[in-house]
């Protein structure tokens, strides 16, 4: 019998190591596709975006490895004040054309269900109007996102498209998927002002 249950966890463990590395293997092959070999451009698309409302703060120092952490403080302080959230994430990039990993500008926000009656100062509450956006949906770790973006800057940059802040909508981020590789952004670049 100890056996038996010790071989079947064994089989579950491995079945599930085995479906991980698998997904980890179908991002990273859309990844080289669309990254190294120039397949990016085929899935890039024209969308409206928007509207709907955000609770966020301003992060004028803030670091692209910190972004998870300070979702994750957000969704406190969101709890905290009892904000009806929809986990979604959006991640608006300050200094939209440079890459800075470290002491960047970004507006990192929680897209809300309803609005909240008052805000903490530090805080912002502010709706995002639609907008025609250059889109392009990723799925899998963050740490891939700066390869993404760098290339949606290219494209954007070619078809006359850097109009305003680019933005991260983050679903089925860290709070809501079991793996990485299940986590789903769109990349968004603004083709009209807003």
């Amino acid at each position: 019998q100890s056996e038996n249950s010790f071989l079947n966890k064994k089989l579950v463990d491995i079945k599930a190591e085995i479906e991980e590395k698998q997904k980890q293997y179908n991002v990273l092959q859309t990844i080289k596709e669309d990254l190294i070999d120039g397949e990016m451009k085929k899935h890039v698309k024209v969308e409206n975006v928007g509207p709907f409302f955000v609770f966020g703060k301003e992060f004028l120092d803030a670091r692209y490895d910190r972004i998870n952490a300070d979702i994750v403080d957000l969704y406190k302080k969101s709890e905290e004040l009892g904000l009806s959230t929809k986990n979604q994430e959006h991640v608006l990039y300050l200094d939209p054309h440079e890459y800075g990993p470290h002491k960047t500008r970004l507006r990192i926000s929680l897209m809300l269900s309803k609005l909240p009656k008052q805000i903490p100062e530090g805080y912002f509450v502010e709706k995002i109007p639609s907008q025609k956006v250059l889109t392009y949906k990723y799925k899998g770790p963050y740490e891939y996102l700066t390869f993404v973006h760098r290339e949606m800057y290219v494209i954007a940059k070619k078809g006359g498209f850097l109009k305003g802040y680019s933005f991260d909508i983050h679903s089925g981020g860290p709070r809501n998927a079991g793996s990485e590789y299940d986590y789903e952004t769109l990349i968004g670049y603004p083709i009209t002002s807003s």
